[in-house]
């Protein structure tokens, strides 16, 4: 029995919050089929006694659960709950145990966009590239000026990423046009790692400040000279864990050459 637009008006606000326009709604001896302009509800009533035909059984009907009868919406719509706002890894889509088919047809209807292979993107966030770079990679570090502005040591945004790897890596951030690698020891190489949020609230793995200013001592000639100078002033200025800034600098085999650019700042008295 097919019931009318008006009858089912309240219930529809209720499954939808109004957001989605009636097509049809049809009453079964045991269940409701609403097809509305995005989705199929499939309402079936838990008491299997409530067979009635009136809107009265329809409203009684609200406490009782509801499934989606498409199996492809229901998945579709559980891809879109697991983004919350954010990335999504085709690995959190399997572990949730959906198929991996219908993040394709997600992507084929402009709900959610590829970012590369295994990530993927709500088509409504804005690109967070830090957080793409180090997706498909495990042993990536954002370092030195790149290092300085997530730490906000420094509000110059940058265009090209520094990412240190160990010695003898091999692999994806290799391909990357706009991210400059640096390799270290595999002694060193963890040395000062933390994992920070960025302004998109995505957790990266970047050096701490003490690990980022004798990155930046070390490779002093291969980087923005003003931004170095900017973060090493502000750095001595401040109050800050110099006992693990020396430390780092013994580890790193840079002590003297730490000394001799906290000398040059003492003596033009900058710090």
């Amino acid at each position: 029995k097919k019931l009318s637009f008006d009858e089912i008006d309240t219930l529809l606000d209720y499954l939808t919050d109004g957001e989605e326009v009636l097509q049809e709604v049809i009453l079964k001896r045991k269940s409701i089929t609403v097809k509305t302009s995005k989705k199929i509800y499939y309402i079936e009533s838990l008491n299997n006694s409530c067979v009635g035909t009136g809107y009265g059984i329809l409203w009684d009907q609200w406490l009782f659960t509801f499934t989606l009868k498409n199996k492809k919406i229901q998945c579709e719509n559980k891809i879109i709950e697991l983004f919350d706002g954010k990335y999504l890894k085709t690995s959190e889509v399997v572990r949730a145990g959906i198929p991996k088919v219908y993040l394709s047809k997600l992507v084929k209807n402009g709900i959610i966009k590829r970012v590369k292979n295994g990530l993927y993107i709500n088509s409504q966030t804005f690109p967070d590239t830090m957080y793409e770079n180090l997706t498909n990679s495990k042993y990536g570090i954002y370092s030195n000026l790149s290092a300085l502005y997530l730490l906000d040591f420094s509000d110059r945004i940058p265009m090209i990423y520094d990412v240190t790897v160990p010695t003898g890596y091999k692999g994806y951030l290799q391909k990357i046009e706009n991210v400059k690698l640096y390799y270290v020891s595999k002694k060193i190489y963890n040395l000062g790692l933390v994992e920070v949020d960025d302004m998109f609230n995505n957790k990266l793995r970047c050096y701490d400040l003490e690990r980022t200013i004798c990155d930046i001592v070390k490779y002093y000639e291969r980087l923005d000279k003003e931004i170095c100078n900017k973060a090493l002033i502000d750095y001595f200025s401040g109050n800050h864990n110099e006992k693990n800034l020396f430390l780092y600098a013994k580890k790193m085999g840079i002590y003297e050459k730490l000394i001799k650019k906290v000398e040059v700042l003492r003596w033009i008295k900058i710090v």
